[in-house]
Order: C-alpha cells, then structure tokens, then sequence
C-alpha cells in the first residue's frame, strides 16, 4: 500500500510539473510572412500578441519565431508592417499557419518609421526633389541586360547606345555629361567626358536604383544639372548560394554565379557574371563579351554602426568587322571602404574612401588607316559627412576630396590630366507644425556648396614619337571657385485616406570644363554670341511639384490612386557645345552665351484589386531653346505599364513613345559663317516589352522563371547594331538555397 501510494503521489508531482512547464513553455511558431500578391517574402515586420509589448520581427527571408505560452491561447497575434494593412489571427489558429499573407497598402501607416539605407537618408538630408525608386524585385530575373536596359522604361530618362553597346542616360532632356552617377555613394563618372557607360551595371547586385531628377542637389556635388543616377548594392542577402542564366536573341548566353555567408556579426558575398553577344550587320559581325566580379565584407557593430569593405571589376572585350575594323578592351576596377555610425562622442558620422581605375583601349581601322585612342583614368576620393540637431533644426556638414590623374593618348599625341576637387557642403533643414489637421508638417531647406577645383595639364600637347617630361615639359593649370545655394519649401499632409506632398525650389548649380573640352579646339568660325570661352557652366533652376495618393479601400476593386505632377525651369549660362566637325579628328566647341529647357512632367498610378493590378502612365514635354546644344534629344515621352502579381506569377507590358530625336551638326562652314549647320534627325520611335516570372519554393530551394520579349511591334526604324531598339527575346532561370 505505501509503495502504491508513494508512486501516485510521484506521478501526481510529475503531472503537476509537466503541466507547469507546458504552460510556461507553450508552443514554438515558425513561419513565413508573405505578400498576398507577390508572395515575394516580407522583411521587417512587427508580430506581437495583442496588449503585450513582447514579440518579434522577420529576417530577411520573411520567417519569424515566436513562443507561445498557453495564457495566450485566446488572445490576438498582430502583423504590422508600414506597407501592408495590419493583420490579428487567433493564437491558437497561428499554430497551425506555416505561411502569413499581408495585403500591401496604398498608403504607408504614417504613424511608423522605418529604418533606410545609409544613401536614402543622404537624400532625405537635401533638399527635395522627385526621386524615381526602382526596386530589386521589379527587375532582379526580368529581361534587362545593364541598367541602361533598365532606365529607359523611366518617363524622364533617354538612354543613347553606340554602335559599341555603349550606353549613356540623359535626364529631362540634358545631356549625359550632365547626369552624375554614383554607386554605392561612389562617383563613377569619367574624368574626360563626365560620362558614365551604363552598361558596365551589372543588375544582379544591385538593391535599388534611384533616379534624382532636377538640379538643385548639394550632396552629390557639382555637375549634375540634370539630375543624378544613385546605385545602390546589396548588402543583405536572402539566399547563400544563386545562380541564374539568361538564353536569347543575339545569342546571349550571360549567367552569374553569387555567394553569401553570415557569420555572427560578418557578412560576406561574391558574385561572377559573364555573358556576351553577336550581332550580324550587313557587312560583318559585333561581338561583345564582358565579365562581372562583385565582392562584399560587412561587419555589424550594432544595428546602426558598421563597416563594408566593397570591389567591383568590370571586364569588356567589344570587336567588330567589316567595313569599319574596330577593338575595344575595357576594365573597370572600384574599390570602397565606408563606415556609418558613432565613434566615441562623434555621433552620426557617415565616412567613405575609395579608389576607381578605368583603363580602355580601342583602335578603329578604316580604308587601312588606323586610329588609337587610349585611356588611363585614376580617382581617389573621400567623403565625410556628420549630421546634427540642435533645437528644431537638422544639420548636415561635409567635406569631399576628388583626386584624379587621367592619361589620354589619341593618335600619336599624348595628354596628361590631374585635378583636384574640394567641396564643402552645409544643409539646414527646419521642420514646423502649421496647427491643421490635415497638413502636419512645412519644412524649409536651405543648402550652401562651395567647390575648389585645381587642373594641371602636363606636357601638352605631347607627341609620343618625341615626348617631352620633366623641366621641358609644357604645364598648363585652371583655377575655379564656385559658391552655390539651393532653397526649397515642402508641405506635407496626410490622414488615413489621403497624402499630399508638395514642394517648390530654386537655386544655381555650376559645371566646371572636363578634360575632353579643355584638349578641344576653339571653333574659329564662332560668332561673338558664341566665342570660345574656358569658364564653368551655370544653371539657375526652378521647379515645382505636387503628388497626391488617395487610398479607396475597395470601392468598386479599386483600391486607390497616386497622380503627380512637376513643373521646371533651367537657365543656362556659358553653355559649352562640343563638336565634331565632318572629316575631322579634333574635336571644337564653343560656348553659347544663354540657353534653357522648360519642362512639364506628370504621372498617373491606379492600383486595382488589392494592389494585385497597377497601372502606371507617364508623360514629359519639354521645350529646348537650343537643340544644338542639346543634340538627339526627345522633347516627349510617354510611357504606360501594366503590373498584374497573382499567387506569385508576375506579368509586366510596358509601352513607350519618344518623338523624333534632332541634332544640328557643323556642315561645311564657308565665307566664315558659323550658321551653317546640317540637320539630322532619328524618326520618332514606340514598342511593347512584356515581362512574365514566376518563382517556386521548396523548402529552402528556390526557383525562377522568366520570359522576357523586348520592342515586340514591327518597326521600320533600323538602326544598324544598335540593340536598344531592336526585337528581343529573353529567358532566364535559376535556383537560389
């Protein structure tokens, strides 16, 4: 009897016990949070049991764990994200859920804030301006071969491509050498022409890319008075190892091999690309072939402190036959080192230092004549910056040093470029209450930019036959200091229906002579409005916009709209015009004594079901006062896209117009008339692309799909070997674990 009583009461503790323990231990919930539409993972939402402050967040593959005990079963789990509507499940239900499906909003919850990139918050810090943000996950496993490929889908953006497959972005009708780019906050820019070849981007490594447009920027220095090309890579990574090929049209064969490992605070990643291409002209071949390698190390002090060591090299091997003989090998080599966070009682310092090298070589043969242009193009750079609040106002002080040697040998004459840029930057940003219930904030932002720059050019012109160095050396120097200001007023409003966010600016931009215009010729046939003149651009600029997003619910499916409208004004001064005149080597340019572009942009979005269809149009007219200025520009564009995202596939048609594209180019000048201009005109050009995806997953694996076909209509217009305007058809596919 006393055993059997001695083992109840053992196996009644047990149970006590057992008891005890399930309820505070209760159940582990693992699971994926997803967008209803996309089913594309969600990072960054907020899951906590209703009335309770303790919970959790998703990683960046969208999966969460969060412990249970059983005095919540009853009780409501809510998912909160600041782009999707709030979502509360039964806590007994949750268990039993591997994946959550949140429904996007129209409007993003006002009342959270959430954390950006070290670059998105540099923006925010200037003035502001209308920024155009394109997302990894519209283009990551689309058709788009470079980022050239991927900007002209932008209402705003005209991509030129040379015969070569060189690609190069204009904004709002200026020039390319007007357009800064930058990657990873990294200017990329030539030191000959202040020009960047887009389509040395590979997009695979790429998080987003952000289309500044207008002038009036103080942070990303002088020179972009069109506007400004942000790259930003990926520093955070869903997968550890991914591969994808592409199969298409001009025999493309391009695939990418990426690697990612975390370990603890540090995280690591490479990825190589290599693909080319043959096009067939009517009297020979193009062959292109380039390889990307991309490497990344980032060590997390703390959520808002670390360190990221970056390279990237781009290797391009571009030859062609026929009629007209052409070699071109180019490398592109960056490297960065950037630090974000606090040091000591240095708070909110951002510092960067980097050294980019380009190296091209190209010879053309033409009629057994042969013409050699190389390039040698070194830059360091250093950027610091540190941000401050005192009282109500938000400061910005920086600093930016830009050293550049550039070799230049065209022919048998030789060039050698060094310039050294200084630029002080101070913005103040002051936000105040207006006391509506509606307009919550009126913000004035005032930036100040003083530039120093320092040109010597030694040895010029040097004839490589008989170069000429040390104390004989020929050494010719420029010296400009600019001082630049930009102000703006911004008024912000919103309830849970409506957003308005409007601005108006106005400052002055200035763009100092490149290396290509101080080795030109002064054209000796220019009158006196247009007589050579070796001094910096100006531009004045004024521009005012206004955006509305409405949010309906789903009132007749349609769940909301966004409509935007700008208004802008450049006055140029001093405007420099680059030509080339017929049978001739030597480059000339003059300099028109005033010139302008007035232009009118809007945008119409509506977001139909849910958000599962978007329907986006874009439109811009511009008014160019001096088209020889401004030569192959469109004056108008429109665009149309059409986004369906349905249970994971993903379709994309995207439609595009540009008019006619005209250029008046030196014709045979006589009798000293400097008038004599011969018109060329590109035709006006539309075309369909689509795009449709799909992604799989099993378990950890992942799979991907796309098709992709590029101009679809028939056209007349021929542009021999120029792929930005020809019919294309992509396929890609890959796996990521």
């Amino acid at each position: 009897m006393f055993k059997l009583r001695t083992i109840s009461a053992i196996l009644l503790c047990g149970f006590f016990i057992f008891t005890n323990e399930s309820k505070a231990q209760g159940y582990l919930v693992i699971a994926h949070v997803k967008d209803v539409n996309t089913h594309h993972e969600i990072q960054a939402v907020n899951i906590f049991i209703e009335g309770e402050s303790k919970g959790t967040v998703t990683n960046k593959n969208g999966r969460f764990r969060l412990q249970l005990g059983l005095q919540h079963m009853g009780k409501q789990v809510v998912f909160q994200h600041i782009g999707y509507h709030p979502f509360k499940v039964d806590a007994i239900k949750l268990r039993k859920m591997n994946v959550i499906y949140l429904q996007p909003r129209v409007i993003p919850m006002q009342s959270v804030e959430v954390a950006g990139s070290s670059e998105t918050d540099r923006i925010k810090l200037d003035i502001p301006q209308t920024i155009q943000v394109i997302d990894s996950k519209s283009f990551e496993i689309r058709g788009y071969i470079d980022a050239g490929d991927l900007l002209k889908t932008d209402h705003s953006v005209q991509v030129n491509e040379d015969i070569s497959g060189r690609k190069t972005v204009a904004i709002r009708g200026g020039n390319s050498d007007e357009v800064v780019v930058l990657y990873n906050g990294i200017k990329l820019n030539s030191s000959l022409d202040n020009i960047f070849d887009m389509s040395l981007i590979d997009l695979k490594d790429v998080e987003k890319v952000e289309v500044i447009k207008g002038s009036n920027t103080a942070l990303y220095g002088a020179e972009a008075f069109s506007g400004v090309v942000n790259i930003i890579p990926k520093t955070d990574f869903d997968y550890n190892v991914r591969f994808q090929q592409q199969l298409g049209t001009y025999r493309a064969g391009n695939w990418g091999l990426h690697l990612h490992k975390k370990l603890g605070k540090l995280s690591s990643y490479y990825s190589v690309k290599r693909g080319g291409l043959e096009r067939l002209l009517e009297d020979g071949i193009l062959d292109n072939l380039a390889t990307h390698n991309t490497g990344h190390l980032t060590y997390s002090f703390s959520p808002n402190k670390r360190l990221n060591a970056m390279f990237v090299s781009t290797d391009l091997d571009y030859y062609r036959t026929g009629t007209y003989k052409e070699d071109v090998s180019s490398m592109n080599t960056l490297g960065s080192l950037h630090f974000n966070g606090d040091i000591g009682f240095l708070s909110g310092l951002d510092v960067s230092t980097s050294y980019k090298e380009l190296q091209e070589d190209q010879n053309l043969t033409v009629s057994s004549q042969n013409f050699i242009r190389d390039i040698f193009d070194r830059s360091y750079y250093l950027n610091v910056q540190k941000n401050q609040k005192l009282n109500a106002i938000d400061f910005l002080l920086g600093y930016q040093l830009q050293k550049s040697d550039l070799d230049y040998q065209k022919d048998t004459v030789f060039y050698q470029f060094n310039r050294q840029h200084h630029g002080v930057i101070a913005i103040a940003k002051s936000d105040d209450d207006p006391g509506s219930d509606f307009f919550r904030n009126v913000r004035l932002n005032l930036s100040v930019r003083h530039d120093i720059i320092h040109d010597e050019q030694d040895g010029i012109p040097v004839n490589t036959n008989n170069p000429v160095t040390g104390a004989d050396a020929i050494i010719v120097t420029n010296d400009w200091q600019e001082s630049t200001a930009k102000f703006a007023l911004n008024l912000y409003g919103f309830n849970d229906e409506l957003v308005v966010d409007g601005y108006v600016s106005f400052g002055a931009n200035v763009k100092f002579p490149s290396l290509i215009q101080q080795i030109s010729t002064p054209n000796e046939f220019s009158r006196e409005a247009t007589v050579p003149n070796m001094e910096p651009e100006k531009n004045r600029s004024l521009e005012m916009t206004t955006t509305v997003t409405r949010d309906l619910g789903n009132i007749a499916n349609v769940s909301g709209w966004q409509a935007g409208i700008s208004y802008f004004q450049n006055f140029y001064d001093n405007k420099f015009r680059t030509l080339s005149p017929p049978f001739s080597r030597v480059p000339v340019y003059d300099n028109v004594k005033t010139a302008s572009i007035k232009g009118l942009e809007g945008t119409a979005t509506v977001f139909l079901f849910g958000k599962k269809v978007t329907a986006e149009y874009g439109l811009s007219k511009y008014f160019i006062s001096e088209k020889s200025s401004f030569p192959f520009k469109s004056d108008f564009k429109q665009t149309m896209n059409l986004t369906i995202d349905h249970y994971g596939y993903s379709f994309q048609l995207h439609w595009f117009n540009e008019n006619e594209q005209v250029a008046w180019l030196p014709g045979n000048q006589t009798d000293g008339n400097a008038d004599i201009f011969t018109e060329v005109e590109l035709p006006s050009f539309d075309n369909i692309d689509i795009h449709l995806s799909k992604k799989f997953a099993i378990r950890k694996l992942k799979l991907f799909f796309n098709f992709s076909g590029r101009n679809l209509l028939n056209d007349d217009t021929i542009l021999q070997g120029i792929a930005i305007r020809d019919k294309r058809y992509y396929f890609t596919f890959g796996t990521q674990y």
